[in-house]
């Protein structure tokens, strides 16, 4: 059962920012260096409180863009309409993927589950998500989650606000982002009473959602008897959706980070193992080959690049030594972790989900550019999932391998933030919103 929450969101004062584009940034785990360093030059940018250069300094910049008014808070709890206008290619079918932004309540072990993950997360990076949750006690970007609307109801009871919204902005994805406050009790009633039955999907966001129910445990540990509606059971969300056209998820290709120089002739002895290798000279042919094709991937080396087709006795998922559903066996993300990672370069897949030998990008180029920079660097080039795939995974409740998905367009920070300190989610001005 989904339990949504209107909250008092903290946002960009708009009497001294009327359109505060340049203060909002990408997700914390999409930015790259470059962008980082430049947005920090920009003052009151929310990279301040996403991706800061220390927790200390996220605090300190949170407590004086309040004390500036940089910051205001609503008066009455709310939920956001929002929506992102996008094409996958220039000049393309355009998609407008619509939603709200509202908290929502986690669920504790012995209840059913409210939100449904599909993707296992890295360790090191919940660490430091919790540290700066506890420090900040700030949802500084929402979540992405799914909800099921087969007659696109919700929709259509917040399209009138997305029409004349409070502000637009173009972002750095070339996405055309609408943004609105909702606070008439009866508008939210509906949107509460649509979703009561209902379970969250997640899309995006596992980091973030970790560090929030891994923080409320502490509390939980030191207060189990804290109040059922506290505002540290909820975290901020961003539902759409998922009968849209508009749901698209992207490739995320891997970097293999060898601790030895590649041989290349050992490599390719040991993965014709598994895989039937093909040569090829163009790393553009090469990508364009395996898109598409099952359990195929591209492989690059600074001095070669092979297709790699697992062989037919292989994709027999009664094969895989793992013990894992078979929604999840099936992928091609957990065949390539096992066969390419596991059994052809040696690092366990009970390791893989922790280690800084493997590192993302949906971005190709990136991944040329990091074996161009170093030549014991292997990049493997993937394709999407589907969506009907990720919906078996949830359905058995297992996780896909970490960095499956890249749902796209992402969410971007700082239209809203959501508090998670209860002292200001109290609202003199309309105790009603107080769910029972």
């Amino acid at each position: 059962m989904a339990i949504i929450k209107p909250f008092r969101g903290w946002r960009y004062n708009l009497e001294k920012f009327p359109n505060p584009v340049d203060k909002l940034s990408p997700l914390f785990d999409v930015v790259s260096p470059k962008q980082i360093e430049e947005l920090y030059q920009i003052p009151y940018n929310s990279i301040a409180l996403s991706l800061p250069k220390s927790h200390d300094s996220a605090l300190n910049a949170l407590n004086e863009w309040k004390a500036k008014k940089i910051l205001i808070q609503e008066a009455l709890p709310s939920i956001y309409p929002y929506s992102q206008k996008f094409s996958l290619k220039n000049g393309g079918e355009f998609y407008s993927r619509k939603g709200f932004v509202a908290m929502v309540k986690m669920n504790l072990q012995y209840e059913e589950p409210s939100i449904v993950l599909h993707e296992q997360t890295i360790p090191s990076s919940v660490k430091d998500r919790v540290n700066l949750l506890s420090k900040t006690l700030l949802n500084v970007s929402p979540t992405h989650g799914f909800y099921d609307d087969p007659s696109f109801e919700l929709e259509n009871v917040l399209q009138p606000f997305l029409k004349n919204p409070l502000f637009r902005f173009l972002d750095y994805q070339n996405v055309i982002n609408k943004f609105n406050v909702v606070q008439q009790r009866n508008i939210i009633q509906k949107v509460q009473d649509f979703l009561k039955n209902q379970t969250i999907i997640l899309a995006d966001g596992h980091h973030r959602l970790a560090s929030s129910y891994e923080l409320r445990n502490q509390v939980l540990n030191n207060n189990p008897h804290l109040d059922p509606d506290h505002i540290l059971h909820y975290h901020m969300m961003y539902l759409t959706n998922i009968r849209g056209s508009d749901v698209k998820i992207l490739p995320t290709h891997r970097i293999f980070h060898s601790q030895t120089p590649i041989n290349q002739e050992k490599l390719f002895h040991q993965l014709k193992k598994f895989f039937n290798v093909i040569i090829v000279h163009d790393k553009n042919q090469m990508v364009n080959e395996i898109e598409g094709s099952k359990y195929c991937y591209g492989l690059i080396h600074k001095s070669f690049q092979w297709i790699l087709v697992l062989k037919p006795e292989f994709q027999n998922i009664n094969k895989l030594n793992l013990n894992l559903p078979n929604s999840v066996k099936k992928l091609d993300y957990t065949l390539l972790h096992y066969y390419l990672i596991d059994q052809v370069l040696g690092l366990p897949y009970s390791e893989q989900s922790n280690s800084p030998q493997l590192s993302y990008s949906k971005e190709i180029e990136t991944i040329l550019e990091s074996i161009d920079e170093n030549e014991n660097n292997l990049g493997v080039i993937v394709n999407e999932v589907k969506v009907e795939d990720m919906l078996k995974v949830c359905q058995s409740k297992a996780l896909m391998p970490q960095k499956s998905t890249f749902f796209y367009p992402k969410v971007v920070t700082g239209f809203v933030f959501a508090s998670i300190d209860e002292n200001e989610n109290q609202s003199a001005a309309d105790l009603s919103f107080k769910i029972s």
